[in-house]
């Protein structure tokens, strides 16, 4: 529900018709789930085996190539907690602001899914058909990218960017989230090359399949959903979405081809990675009016706030930061005064950094945490696929090159509630193999009857 909902959800009745509906269903998400949980742990009271059984599993867990991603949270939620109880506004910081609403709530929400999608994606199945089902998500937002690039959307909306945001409000969360899905796409295609390219089995005597079973029409489907993500990704005309993508697309073929083909991925990859950091130094230098006046261009404006953001670090902050959503605040003191020339009713509530926006918010003790959190999820998804091989290993591969889109994107740009809540579900999926598997009894408790259940109870044969 949170990877296919919360992207396509919006309301045309109010100013904050995409931020505040998709936030709502994040919380409203975690929080039934959290609830569910607590209520599933209260009706194994006075049974075998009792509520909170599942903590000798952690022992395993502790002990294994998750105990890293394990201490990450621990350090990245601490961290959270403290900036908001020192933030210098402290109910924004809890609650997030009126235009992102991504404070302390949001923050606990995201890893309460995160921490669902890797208990579920244990099963090998469950985790493919959840990336199938979001893979097919991005069709409407793609086809509504389509409609508003060709000047027929039905809602004129305030404020719209020079390219197309579809039903994410913004071009630049629309570009992340199209780059971290094609990693994915491409993951589902090579899963399901296989059974097209095999010789099709005999029916004589059999009857035949359906026509919705036919492989070559998964296949020619997600053909054709991969090529309608990219040309939205291209309508965004968001330029660290592109890069975005090559960098998610670069990760994923390394990490599968790494086992077979290591000398050709070491130099191949090399040779990537430059051509890569070059293409953004060229796509930084070409401008691109943000006003329309061709004098400003974006690329110009990120150095002047990621520079203000450097002044701003300074003290106790630099440990704790500032709390969440306090941007606009630590920013304003060493506001560049070229950007307040050119914007003078505007300022800025991010830093478009994700290293810069962490230190702000939750200082290096975040940032210590958040670097744990990827390190170790990148090495139990290679701990855990060290025996896949062949198309098995694209699906880890596809994971980790969204992952790695999302984290290049924030370089330049922020998450929004749909690419926060998709990175930390794929956060869960990358982890789900070595999540360990409770057992039997675990899975089926067995309930102590009541008191009126066993008076009730037919002691022998058919009459009470």
């Amino acid at each position: 529900m949170a990877g296919l909902v919360v992207p396509l959800a919006f309301h045309t009745l109010g100013t904050l018709g995409f931020e505040s509906t998709k936030v709502l269903l994040v919380r409203l998400l975690a929080l039934a789930l959290l609830l569910g949980w607590l209520c599933a742990e209260t009706l194994r009271i006075r049974a075998t085996p009792g509520p909170f059984a599942w903590r000798n599993s952690l022992r395993v867990a502790w002990n294994g190539p998750l105990r890293l991603v394990a201490m990450g949270l621990v350090v990245y939620s601490a961290a959270n907690i403290v900036a908001t109880a020192a933030s210098l506004t402290p109910l924004v910081s809890l609650l997030g602001s009126w235009d992102r609403q991504q404070g302390l709530a949001t923050t606990l929400a995201w890893l309460v899914l995160g921490i669902a999608a890797a208990i579920i994606g244990r099963d090998n199945a469950r985790r493919t058909h959840l990336l199938f089902i979001w893979v097919l998500a991005s069709v409407p937002a793609c086809l509504y990218a389509a409609v508003q690039f060709a000047h027929l959307d039905p809602v004129a909306w305030l404020n719209q960017p020079l390219g197309v945001a579809s039903t994410l409000g913004s071009s630049t969360a629309l570009a992340t989230y199209l780059a971290m899905l094609v990693p994915l796409t491409i993951a589902c295609l090579v899963l399901a090359a296989p059974a097209v390219l095999a010789r099709p089995a005999t029916t004589r005597g059999r009857r035949p399949l359906a026509w919705w079973s036919d492989p070559r029409l998964r296949f020619g489907g997600l053909a054709a959903v991969l090529t309608l993500q990219v040309a939205a990704l291209l309508m965004t005309q968001v330029r660290g979405g592109l890069l975005a993508l090559a960098g998610g697309v670069l990760v994923m073929v390394a990490f599968a081809c790494w086992p077979t083909h290591r000398r050709q991925v070491v130099m191949g990859g090399t040779i990537a990675a430059i051509l890569l950091v070059l293409g953004s130094v060229l796509l930084a230098a070409v401008p691109r009016p943000d006003r329309g006046d061709g004098e400003d261009t974006s690329a110009r404006q990120r150095v002047l706030t990621w520079q203000d953001a450097v002044r701003a670090l300074a003290g106790p902050r630099l440990l704790i930061g500032y709390g969440p959503e306090t941007q606009m605040l630590s920013l304003e003191r060493h506001f560049p005064v070229e950007l307040a020339l050119r914007f003078e009713n505007q300022r800025f509530d991010r830093a478009h950094n994700l290293v810069f926006d962490t230190l702000l918010t939750t200082g290096l003790f975040g940032l210590v945490g958040l670097v744990m959190i990827v390190y170790g999820v990148v090495r139990a998804a290679a701990w855990g696929s060290v025996v896949e091989r062949g198309p098995t290993r694209w699906l880890p591969a596809g994971i980790l090159g969204a992952l790695a889109a999302n984290l290049i994107a924030g370089q330049f740009a922020f998450d929004t509630a749909a690419t926060g809540v998709l990175f930390w579900l794929l956060v869960g999926l990358a982890t789900s193999p070595l999540v360990p598997l409770p057992a039997a009894a675990l899975l089926l408790p067995a309930r102590r009857p009541t008191r009126r259940e066993r008076r009730e109870q037919p002691a022998a044969g058919l009459a009470p």
